[in-house]
Order: C-alpha cells, then sequence, then structure tokens
C-alpha cells in the first residue's frame, strides 16, 4: 500500500536562533504482520487481533527548544474496555512513553508511566553511532540523507534534513546533522507530516518527574504485566 504523506512547512527565518524552536507531528506505520502465521502462533495471532490497525492510529509530537526536545503522543480518546490488542498496540507503539533529549548535557531519558507508576530510564548517549550515507532522496521538496544504526539487533534507517539543522527525531533517535523526516526502526515507521519552524518557546519540553529504574527492572515488570494480561 503506498503511504500519500503531506508534508506542512512554516518558514519564517531559514536562518538564525529563531529557527531552532519547532514542533513536528508525526504519523507512526506498521509494516507487515504482528504475529507470523503459523500453527505455533495461532493463539498468540488470536490475542494479539487488531494490533496493526490500532498502532495505524497513534500520531506523536516532537516539540523542540533550541538543543532540549521532547517526543510524546498526542492524546486521544481511548475506548473503555480496551481489548489485549489494543493495549498491545498502546505498548509496541509506545504510546504512553515520553522521550527527553538535552544534546547540550548529552542526556535521553525514556519517561514511562506503567499501571500508574511513572519512571524514568537514563538511555546512554555515547551509545549512538550512526553510519551516514552519501545515498539522499527527496521527501516533500526537503533533500534528505540517510544513516543506518544497529540499535538491540534491530535496523534502523534514518532520513534526515540537514537544511533544517535540529539534532533530534523520533523515540530517543537524533544526533544527526539535521532534523530526521523519516525514521524505520525494524516493522516500525515515525514518518513526519507537519513541521513547524519559528515557533514560540515549548512550555512542555521539561523533564518528567519519574521513578529512576535500570533496563533490567523494566523489562521484569513489563513481562509480568505481559503475563498478566493473558492470563485475564
Amino acid at each position: 500500500m503506498k503511504l500519500i504523506i503531506t508534508l506542512l512547512i512554516t518558514f519564517i527565518s531559514i536562518n538564525g536562533i529563531c529557527q531552532n524552536n519547532a514542533k513536528v507531528i508525526y504519523d507512526v506505520y506498521f509494516q507487515g504482520n504482528f504475529i507470523n502465521n503459523n500453527k505455533e502462533n495461532q493463539e498468540a495471532k488470536n490475542y494479539s487481533s487488531g494490533v496493526e490497525e490500532n498502532i495505524n492510529k497513534v500520531k506523536f509530537q516532537l516539540l523542540i527548544n533550541n538543543e532540549v526536545s521532547i517526543f510524546k503522543s498526542i492524546p486521544r480518546i481511548k475506548s473503555e474496555d480496551e481489548n489485549y490488542g489494543e493495549k498491545l498496540a498502546r505498548l509496541f507503539a509506545g504510546e504512553d512513553e515520553v522521550f527527553y533529549r538535552d544534546n547540550s548535557k548529552k542526556t535521553i531519558i525514556n519517561s514511562l508511566e506503567h499501571e500508574g507508576v511513572k519512571y524514568n530510564l537514563d538511555l546512554n548517549f555515547e551509545n549512538i553511532k550512526w553510519n551516514l550515507t552519501t545515498e539522499s532522496k527527496i521527501i516533500q521538496n526537503l533533500t534528505c540523507y540517510k544513516a543506518t544504526w544497529k540499535y538491540r539487533n534491530i535496523d534502523v534507517i534514518a532520513w534526515y534534513c540537514p537544511s533544517i539543522p535540529l539534532s533530534t527525531g523520533p523515540r530517543e533517535f537524533g544526533g544527526l546533522p539535521g532534523l530526521i523526516i523519516e525514521l524505520y526502526r525494524g516493522k516500525l515507521s515515525f514518518i513526519a507530516t507537519k513541521i513547524e519552524l519559528n515557533v514560540s518557546e515549548n512550555k512542555e519540553v521539561t523533564l518528567p518527574l519519574g521513578k529512576k529504574i535500570s533496563e533490567n527492572e523494566l523489562n521484569i515488570i513489563l513481562q509480568q504485566s505481559m503475563e498478566n494480561l493473558k492470563n485475564r
């Protein structure tokens, strides 16, 4: 299925500090099947029914104040009686997660709320090692360049735009010489559909409050929650 992308950009100033505050809207898409089609996976497939469609309903916003940015979902009305597939879609798309980035302090915080508890996971800024290529393509009149990264055994591809010199992007991904316009991480893709430059200072760009937690501790909590959902 061919995606039709409309990219709206407001240029008030091409150069200068006023371009450093921005707001970017991203759509998220899921490519392929969430669960492989075979007999062994039939039970899991039944549990995850509707995951792909519900992931595609999620939208995200990236708010930028100079070197600091925050990436989070745009609030939407959710069903009061969410099924397992809908809850799994929110979890897989990261709808309840917030990513706070401060390039000047080399800090990336993954903030998430799980079962009423807010957690802050400090990601390792130094682990970002992009492979910059010379491959380019035009995305809605913007010249973008390809960067790749093997992140936790998942192939990540970013198309960034040097003419928009904002070194950030969806989720924890950034650190490139330009704003990330498209990001492909495994079966998930994040596509910029609206970019506003020279916006007023974003008051929401602050470090979220939350309990500091290690990655291992977080994984144990999430795995237990998945088991609890299946047993209901």
